[in-house]
This record gives structure tokens, C-alpha cells and sequence, in this order.
């Protein structure tokens, strides 16, 4: 496992007033290191984005597979960062900055003035994140069952009703006079019954029995110990949907309120299937437009370029990626996502189209 989790690379570090490439063991709290550098796929240690911004993936650590877009941090949190690493835990507004070992870059920008995107170590080895879940792994905590520390107080109380019964057994034996070894032989086997030496065995056998009737229904469990545990739950709770059922959700459609007649109330129309059916521009359509916009503009996705190669002109392709719902939701909608703002064909389409004046593209 120690082996599995080292992880060495090389990276760009602003020491002694220029850029060098050491590895990345060599880095100690208080580096600054380049992000976007192109070689850097993988971060080596738990830091804080200082310039540009970048998109990460944190399934290492979260499970979750929605990459987190990072922002560089702002000078009112530099000013509290050391009463921020007092917490035990890294608060909301920092954890936008905060970069964490072994999270994949999916992109890394520069600045505006094409300045790299820059971070500074805080944590490295086993005092990162990922450092403490491998060494939680490494060393774990030793699981106790209520079931077996219940089940060894009863061996201990009924052991001293038999120690009691032997002594006293053993005390009328030499009374009557009979020999010593029909003492032993009837006082060993009073021990016998109050604590009977098959009850590990007969546990054993049980676990094993339950074993193979959950195999039988397809069940299988890799510890036993925990099928005496299972036995006493009552309720189950899974934490969200796609444990139990397929990945991912899709659109079926669109239902858009309309007000009753004479009434102070709403209903919903027929769902609208394709997009073109939304009557955005029309005046008379105002909740339909509202609706649309909500669905192009209130999301948290981010369009990444990809270069091919593998044609003599460099193609390039652009993907979209973010939480799967708001990728699904944009999709429906079947418009294009650009966040240059420089761009010729965005800037033309922003002149030709209105806008509402609380809204903006950006």
C-alpha cells in the first residue's frame, strides 16, 4: 500500500530567484511551485492557488467524478489564513483556492498577463489529505462488536458461577469421603455445563449456515464477523441515488406554469420535449423565457479545449464538463458554451440578441 500511494514527478519551483525543476519529494511548506506547467498532470502536495485558475478532479479523495473548478485566492483570506489553519477543518471560502495532493488537473489557465498559474505548498507526505487516508488505511482502527463484547461478558460471568459451584462441589466431595479423582472427574464437569467449550464452534457454525443461505440469494460478504451485526438492522439507508440504480439522469422534458383563469393560482402545461418549442421571444411567453434563461445561465460548467494531433491541422475540440444534471440541462437546450469574451462570433451574437438588463453573459 506505501508503495502504491508514493507518488514522485517532476516540477517547476521559484527558488533563489528563478525557476528550477526538482522533484517533487524535494518540496517543502513555503514553495511556490508552477501549475500550469504542461507535464503536471497529478498534484504532488496539498497547497493554495495564489494566480490563474484551474479545474481539478477530487474523485481521489470525494468520490465524486464532477471536476471542481479552483479560483485564485483573495487578499482577504491571506490575511486569515493562519487563523484558517487553526480549524480543524478547511472552511468554504478557502477550499475554492485550496488545491489537494493526488487530485488530477484536467486544466490550469494562466493570468490575463500570461503570468503561470502559481501555488504555494502547505502540507506534504502523510500530513496532506491523502496522506492521512493512506495512513488511515495503513493503520486502521480496530472494529469492535457490541455482539462479541456481550457475548465474552457472558462467558466471564457464567465462568465465575461455575468457579463458585466447583469449590463448593469440591468441599461436599471431600465430605462424603469419595476419591480424588471421581472429585476432579464430577467437579470438571459441573465447569462443563455452566460454560460449554462448543459455544465458539457453535457461533462459527451459525456465521457460516447464514453464509450460505445469503450465497444462495446472490449475496456475498467478505467479512463474517459482520453477518451477526446485519442480523439486528432494521432500517438501511443509502446515501444517494446511483448506489441502487443506473448512473447518470437524463431530460424528458420541460413543463412551463401558466396562470389559471380567474383564478390566483398556476398549472403546468404539456411537457415540451425540444427546445425549439420554447417560445423564448415572445413577449406574451415571459415565464418561458425565464425558464430558459435559468436553464442556459445557472450551472457551473466549463468548456475545455482539446488540441488533435493526429491530423496534419491541428483540430481543435471543445468539451464540456461539470455537474452530469447541468451538462444534460445545456444540452437540452442545444446551445453553444464560449467563455472567451474576445471571441468574434460571441460578440456578434451578443449585439444581435437582448438580453434582460440584470443579466449578464459573464
Amino acid at each position: 500500500m506505501s508503495e502504491i500511494s508514493r507518488f514522485i514527478c517532476d516540477v517547476r519551483v521559484w527558488r533563489n530567484g528563478f525557476w528550477k525543476e526538482v522533484k517533487s519529494n524535494e518540496l517543502v511548506p513555503g514553495d511556490i511551485y508552477e501549475i500550469s506547467d504542461p507535464s503536471l498532470n497529478v498534484l504532488p502536495c496539498d497547497s493554495i492557488l495564489l494566480t490563474g485558475d484551474c479545474i481539478v478532479n477530487e474523485s481521489m479523495l470525494t468520490g465524486e467524478s464532477v471536476p471542481v473548478s479552483k479560483i485564485s485566492i483573495s487578499q482577504d483570506l491571506i490575511i486569515d489564513l493562519e487563523f484558517e489553519f487553526k480549524k480543524t477543518k478547511i472552511s468554504t471560502a478557502l477550499s475554492k483556492s485550496f488545491l489537494y495532493n493526488g487530485t488530477k488537473v484536467i486544466r490550469s489557465r494562466k493570468t490575463s498577463n500570461n503570468e503561470p498559474s502559481i501555488g504555494l505548498v502547505v502540507k506534504t507526505g502523510f500530513n496532506t489529505t491523502k496522506g492521512e487516508l493512506v495512513r488511515s488505511m495503513l493503520f486502521p482502527k480496530p472494529n469492535g462488536f457490541k455482539f462479541y463484547s456481550d457475548s465474552f461478558k457472558y462467558i466471564g460471568v457464567m465462568s465465575v458461577i461455575a468457579m463458585l459451584g466447583f469449590i463448593s462441589s469440591t468441599i461436599n466431595f471431600i465430605r462424603l469421603g469419595l476419591d480424588w479423582s471421581v472429585i476432579i472427574l464430577r467437579a470438571l464437569d459441573l465447569i462443563t455445563i455452566v460454560v460449554p467449550p462448543a459455544l465458539p464452534a457453535t457461533l462459527t457454525i451459525g456465521t457460516n449456515f447464514s453464509l450460505n443461505r445469503l450465497k444462495e440469494k446472490n449475496i456475498f460478504c467478505i467479512a463474517p464477523t459482520r453477518v451477526n451485526v446485519g442480523g439486528k438492522l432494521d432500517v438501511m439507508c443509502f446515501d444517494k441515488t446511483g448506489t441502487l440504480t443506473e448512473e447518470g439522469l437524463d431530460i424528458m422534458g420541460v413543463h412551463i406554469s401558466k396562470s389559471i383563469k380567474d383564478r390566483n393560482s398556476y398549472e403546468f402545461n404539456d411537457m415540451i420535449r425540444h427546445s425549439e418549442e420554447i417560445e423564448i421571444l415572445d413577449d406574451n411567453k415571459s415565464r418561458s423565457f425565464d425558464l430558459f434563461l435559468t436553464m442556459l445561465t445557472c450551472h457551473s460548467l466549463k468548456v475545455i479545449e482539446n488540441k488533435d494531433n493526429s491530423n496534419d491541422n491541428d483540430h481543435i475540440t471543445r468539451e464540456i464538463i461539470g455537474d452530469p444534471l447541468d451538462i444534460k440541462m445545456f444540452e437540452f437546450l442545444k446551445w453553444e458554451m464560449i467563455e472567451d469574451s474576445n471571441d468574434i462570433e460571441f460578440n456578434k451574437f451578443f449585439k444581435n440578441f437582448k438580453l434582460p438588463n440584470n443579466i449578464s453573459p459573464w
